[in-house]
């Protein structure tokens, strides 16, 4: 706990913020391009969170239902496998673990998709960390963080999401 000749300097940046103070959507931003400008150019990053993403996820999740009626598993086991398969929810997933270890954070929404040919019209649409932000007029900062408002039990409650990505030439 010692401060010396030799060690100030390494010091010298340390403060007593709180995680939610020190680390700012400025900080947070510039910690997000940096991490992804590290992994697109250093091998050695990439293959570490790709192999992070695939171990974890591997070909997906599949369900092993165990009820009495065999035929009935077999049924909404291949639905499931026929749904996923179709929304492509091993590579989102994957996308989502990839964006988690390089971005600290990882956003999906469930939503309805018509498009979809199976019966369960359910999807998952990736959301980029940059679009989860505070609204401009940010009221009590103890319980919105950077576009996420937490209860008392800071339990997530609202999470505010741009329309557009902010670096996105053609939003509004």
């Amino acid at each position: 706990a010692q401060t010396s000749h030799e060690n100030r300097r390494h010091w010298a940046m340390t403060d007593g913020y709180s995680a939610d103070s020190s680390l700012t959507p400025d900080v947070r931003r510039t910690l997000r391009n940096r991490s992804r400008y590290e992994t697109a150019n250093n091998a050695y990053a990439k293959g570490m969170v790709l192999t992070v993403a695939g171990d974890t996820i591997g070909t997906g999740p599949r369900p092993q239902i165990q009820s009495e009626n065999n035929e009935l598993n077999r049924q909404i086991e291949r639905a499931f496998y026929e749904w996923s398969n179709e929304i492509h929810l091993a590579e989102k997933l994957r996308a989502m673990r990839l964006a988690k270890a390089i971005d600290g954070e990882a956003f999906a929404l469930l939503i309805n998709n018509p498009a979809l040919s199976c019966p369960v019209k359910l999807d998952l649409k990736l959301i980029e960390a940059e679009r989860i932000t505070s609204p401009l007029t940010e009221w009590d900062w103890h319980k919105l963080v950077d576009g996420i408002e937490f209860d008392e039990f800071d339990n997530p409650l609202l999470y505010y999401m741009l329309r557009y990505h902010p670096g996105d030439s053609h939003g509004s």
